[in-house]
Parts: C-alpha cells; sequence; structure tokens
C-alpha cells in the first residue's frame, strides 16, 4: 500500500559546502518521500457518538421522556448502542404511566373531583415533565375549579335580608350606617310596577336555586357513575378489592340526591348487580374465572401472562425482531419457574436457547457489515459457548472460523490506525497476533487479507527502523543512524529473495541514503580539520569521502558522479593552498639570504619582519612578492 512512497531522498550534491548546512536537506528530503508525514493511510468509520447517546440518558434522568423517546427514535437503525433496548423498555413504561395518568384525571374530572384531578397531572408531571397535552389539561381542571367554586358560594346579600311590610323591633327607623346596611334592615313599600319587578327577581332566584340543585344532582349522579366505572375497570383488571370501595363509594353520591331523585333507583341496581357478581366475590376470595372454572388469581394470571408473553414473542420472531422477542420470553420464563409451570418452563427454555444463538449471529453479522470487528469477535464468542449444546458440530466449527476472521480484521484494523499515527512498534505487535491467528486457522480469511498484513507488516518493520535512524540523524549519532539503515537494507533484501520484484527501487534508495549518511560523517571530520585550520587533515578526510564514492554502487549516479566531482575540485583547492603556504614559510624563512643574494652592496646587519605575499600562478609558476 505505500510502495509509491517507500524510500527516500535525493540530496544535491552541488550543495555539498558547507557540509553541515547542505546535509540537513537530506533528513527532510528522505522522509517526506518515504510518506512518513502523511496520515490518510485509512479513512474512519462514523458511528453514533458517545455524546449523543449520553443526551438521551440524561433526557430520561430529567423526565423528558417524550424528548428522549423522539432522539432514540432519529437513531440510524444499524447504530451500535449497547443500552438501546433497555432505554426503550424504560422509555415505554412511562409512555404507558402516563397514559393511565390522562385516562384517571380525565375521569376525575368528568366526576367534579378536581383536587384529586390536579393531584394526578401533578403525578403526571413529575414522570414526564414534557407530555404534551398536560399543561392544557391543568388548566382547563383549574378553570372548571373555578367555576365550580364560584356556583357554590352563597349569596351574602340574603343572610340579612327581611320580609317586606315589617319593620325591625324597637321603634322607628334611624339613619343607617350605610346605604347597604339599609337595605339590608328593611324594604321601603314600593309602587306596584316595582313590586312587580321585585316578584320577577325573586322568580328568577328561585328558579336558579332549582337549577343549583339540579346541577348539584347532577354532579352526584355523574361521580357515582363514575365510581361505577371504575369498579367495573378494576373488576376487569382483578383488583377486586379496589372494585369493592369504588362501588361501595358510588352508593354515597346518590343519598345526596334531590330533584334528580328518581335516577337512584337504577344506578342501585348496577351497583348491588356488580357487588353479588360472580365475579366480585370470587374475587375477593383470590380466584378468577379461567377457562370456565374459578382457580387462584395468581395461578390464572401467571398462565395467561405466559401464553400472551410467548405469543408475543412468537409473533416477533417471525416479524425478525429477536432481541424483543427474547425480552418477552424471558419474562415468560420468570413467571414460569415462579408458579412451578414445568412444562411450559422447557418449552420456553428451548425457543429461548434457539433464539438467543439466531439473535447473537445476526449481531455479530451486522458488527461485520459495519466492520466493528470488536463487537463482532465478542457476538462470536457468545455464540460459540451457545453452540456447545448443540449436537451439529460443523455449526461451531463454522462459528469458530467466523471468530478468527473477526479478531484477525480487528487486529488488522488496530495496526492500519497505529501505521498511520507512526506507531510502529504497536502495529507490529498487532500484526503479529493477527499472523498468529491466521497460522492456526488459514482458512479463515482470504490470500488478499494474508498479502495485506504481510506486506503491512514488512512496511511496518521497515519504518520503524528508518524512522530510528532518522532519529539517530538528528542527533548526529552516525554510527547508529548507519547501523539502522543497514538494517533495512537487509530486511529489503530479504523480502526481494523471497519473490517480492517490487522492493527494487527502494533498496536503490535506502542504499543511495546510506551513503549520503556515510558521507555525512565523514564530512563533519572535514569541518572540525577546516575549523582548527589544518588543510592537510581536511584533505585527507575527503579522500575517504572518496574511496566511500568508489566503493558504493552508486558512483555512477549523475548526482553522486557531480558531488565526486567536486570534492575532487576542493581537494585540488586544499593542495594548492598547502603549496602556497609551504612556499610562502620558505620565502620568509630564506628572505635575508635571498635580499643579500639581490642586493649585495647592502650593508644593513638586519632585515626585520619579512612578509611573502601570493600574487598569482602562471603556468606552473608561482609569483610573490617579498617586503
Amino acid at each position: 500500500a505505500h510502495q509509491d512512497q517507500l524510500p527516500l531522498d535525493a540530496v544535491t550534491p552541488d550543495d555539498i559546502e558547507p557540509p553541515l548546512a547542505r546535509l540537513e536537506t537530506l533528513e527532510e528530503d528522505t522522509f517526506s518521500s518515504l510518506g512518513l508525514e502523511s496520515d490518510d493511510f485509512l479513512d474512519q468509520e462514523k458511528e453514533v457518538s458517545e455524546q449523543d447517546l449520553q443526551q438521551i440518558r440524561d433526557f430520561i434522568g430529567a423526565h423528558k421522556i417524550f424528548t428522549a423517546n423522539r432522539l432514540l427514535t432519529e437513531l440510524p437503525a444499524g447504530a451500535a448502542i449497547p443500552d438501546r433496548e433497555e432505554m426503550q423498555q424504560q422509555i415505554g413504561q412511562v409512555l404507558r404511566k402516563t397514559d393511565q395518568f390522562f385516562k384517571l384525571a380525565e375521569q376525575l374530572e368528568g366526576a367534579a373531583k378536581y383536587t384529586e384531578a390536579l393531584e394526578v397531572v401533578d403525578d403526571l408531571l413529575a414522570v414526564a415533565v414534557d407530555a404534551p397535552g398536560a399543561e392544557a389539561l391543568r388548566a382547563r381542571i383549574q378553570q372548571s375549579q373555578l367555576a365550580a367554586d364560584s356556583l357554590a358560594e352563597p349569596d351574602a346579600d340574603d343572610e340579612a335580608t327581611v320580609r317586606p311590610g315589617r319593620r325591625p323591633v324597637g321603634g322607628p327607623s334611624t339613619k343607617p350606617a350605610s346605604p347597604m346596611g339599609a337595605r339590608r334592615l328593611r324594604l321601603p313599600r314600593l309602587p306596584v310596577p316595582s313590586r312587580r319587578v321585585v316578584l320577577t327577581i325573586l322568580s328568577a332566584a328561585a328558579c336558579a336555586g332549582a337549577g343549583l340543585l339540579v346541577w348539584n344532582d347532577q354532579q352526584a349522579i355523574e361521580l357515582a357513575q363514575a365510581k361505577l366505572r371504575q369498579g367495573r375497570q378494576l373488576i376487569g383488571a382483578g383488583q377486586f378489592d379496589s372494585a369493592q370501595a369504588a362501588l361501595e363509594a358510588a352508593r354515597s353520591p346518590l343519598a345526596t340526591l334531590s330533584v334528580l331523585r328518581f335516577r337512584k333507583n337504577g344506578l342501585d341496581r348496577e351497583i348491588a348487580a356488580l357487588l353479588d357478581s360472580p365475579e366480585l366475590k370470587e374475587g375477593l376470595q383470590g380466584k378468577v374465572l379461567y377457562e370456565g372454572q374459578y382457580i387462584p388469581v395468581d395461578a390464572a394470571t401467571a398462565l395467561q401472562e405466559v401464553q400472551t408473553l410467548t405469543g408475543r414473542a412468537r409473533t416477533l420472531v417471525d416479524a425478525n425482531k429477536p432481541g424483543e422477542a427474547l425480552a418477552l420470553y424471558q419474562q415468560a420464563l420468570q413467571l414460569a419457574t415462579g408458579h412451578n409451570l414445568a412444562g411450559h418452563k422447557a418449552a420456553i427454555e428451548e425457543s429461548m436457547h434457539t433464539l438467543e444463538l439466531r439473535r447473537t449471529l445476526s449481531a455479530a453479522e451486522q458488527a461485520e457489515q459495519g466492520k466493528n470487528w470488536a463487537q463482532a469477535a465478542e457476538s462470536y464468542r457468545k455464540a460459540l459457548q451457545l453452540s456447545g449444546e448443540l449436537s451439529d458440530r460443523s455449526t461451531a466449527s463454522d462459528i469458530t472460523d467466523r471468530l478468527t476472521a473477526a479478531v484477525f480484521r480487528q487486529e488488522l484494523d488496530l495496526s492500519k490506525k497505529n501505521f498511520d499515527q507512526a506507531q510502529w512498534q504497536d502495529t507490529i505487535t498487532s500484526l503479529e497476533r493477527a499472523r498468529g491467528l491466521i497460522a492456526a486457522n488459514p482458512a479463515a480469511v482470504s490470500d488478499t487479507e494474508r498479502g495485506e498484513v504481510r506486506q503491512l507488516l514488512v512496511n511496518a518493520r521497515l519504518y520503524r527502523m528508518l524512522a530510528a535512524a532518522r532519529a539517530a540523524y538528528q542527533q548526529q549519532d552516525w554510527e547508529l543512524a548507519i547501523k539502522e539503515y543497514e538494517q533495512a537494507l537487509t530486511l529489503l533484501a530479504e523480502e526481494s529473495a523471497s519473490g517480492d520484484k517490487t522492493l527494487t527501487e527502494s533498496v536503490a534508495k535506502v542504499e543511495k541514503t546510506l551513503l549520503l549518511v556515510r558521507i555525512a560523517q565523514v564530512q563533519e571530520q572535514v569541518t572540525r580539520a577546516e575549523g582548527r585550520g589544518d588543510l592537510s587533515a581536511a584533505v585527507a578526510h575527503r579522500r575517504e569521502i572518496q574511496t566511500i564514492i568508489r566503493r558504493s554502487g552508486h558512483a555512477q549516479t549523475p548526482s553522486i558522479r557531480t558531488l565526486a566531482q567536486q570534492v575532487q575540485t576542493r581537494i585540488a583547492a586544499d593542495l594548492e593552498q598547502l603549496e602556497v603556504d609551504r612556499l610562502t614559510a620558505w620565502l620568509e624563512n630564506n628572505f635575508e639570504t635571498l635580499f643579500r643574494a639581490r642586493y649585495p652592496t647592502f650593508e644593513g646587519s638586519e632585515l626585520l619582519s619579512p612578509k611573502a605575499v601570493f600574487l598569482k600562478k602562471i603556468g606552473k609558476d608561482r609569483v610573490f612578492a617579498l617586503s
């Protein structure tokens, strides 16, 4: 996968001077051509984030059940969510409870029991603060309660009125303390038209009073009917004690009837019929009607629930929903075990075993499709345990092959991630584990995957060596850098000998890089010699560079040949400088002899500070100026 990026750099040979500055480009070019700075080997799979799941859990914890339910249903169906079923069951329980609260609050509202209805609404909001319609229901009940309270308040003005035509005892009337007080203490004599108005008002008041009585009777009847319905529902639900209490409570409002008393007998008969019904009487003794006979409630309930749960589970199995079916089978098994239903228990366990294996294999296949190899491996391990009780050993063998392939691909994916992050040793460790798996079971994976592991392992080992060489180079540890490059060449040679002909170019580039590192090592010695002014040592080291180039297999490479020519030029220049220095020293040492030979008539006894300066070279001759 990395052949196009494998190795190495090309150092420009005409930049050999100054050596360290020129050879610094060796590191950058070498490792950039290797692709070590690239991290685009694999793309990461996108999944549902843990932040999304935690948000749903937070909403459930804050009792925002409807919001949590909406977010959960919006998640992708194939997303791996370990606690999806647990969250669905928790949300479903609360949704069913809110539905019950809604119905109970509306029943209490219909029975004019507004305080109890508001308490139920509070309970509703306690379990689901975001329940749609709850606040509207509360507001409606509060408005009904205010209207009922306003109709039930007595008229305060009627308490102090007196019959017309009478005066209060105590003599003639006196000035009242206030106009309202005067109206309450006596009524003035009115003309005939005014009396008619008063009579009309009194008639209207009487009608209003009668209407209030009718309204009160209607509220009592509705309350009795609500209790009657509640009692009937509780009988159907098997809550017989609560049903008896509700039916007895239904009689109390009927005792207050006045205008609508004629409706009392019919309701009393309905209540009595339910109280005397065999279903209620037997139920109060702990029995219910089941298949034509009354049996203990717990046994009948368990049998009915077991049959219901197993029937629903079979329906879910047919609908390809094994997870939900298994949850129902588990509930049925608990009931059958608790009530000693041996026959049902054995059948349920057999169904659960088969379904669990099917569900586990399905989960493993889904994980494989999503390339979630860790989850797939875990599912196959569980399936292998479940298959141990099967007589067909081919099933267990097939699961073993799938488990091997899943673990192999998990290690392969991990190695690719480590490779992209330049974690060479971790990459090698994962790949060696993968090779160990397929060594025992080679048929579990394809030839392509085996070849991919082999190639990736070679590259990881090579890159680890080159990375170590790079680090040594940066620290100018030439011996260690050379050692790592030599090991890399050995690895490439072994792979080439095994039949991989694609590594020829890589070998050449690594050899060239090793040559340049050797040159850099000697060039450092050249620089030190020149720093202390020892041109003879510098020439010797440059000749050593020439020897290294001649012995390499890249002497005729254009860049290396140019580099060798430049080294030869510097050697010639250094030799010329050495000769000039030698002649200059000889001239200065023999200056007086030469001067007196040239000027024999000079009578001076001593020539001070002689100096020879090189001027130019003519052919093989060198011209100096003496002073």
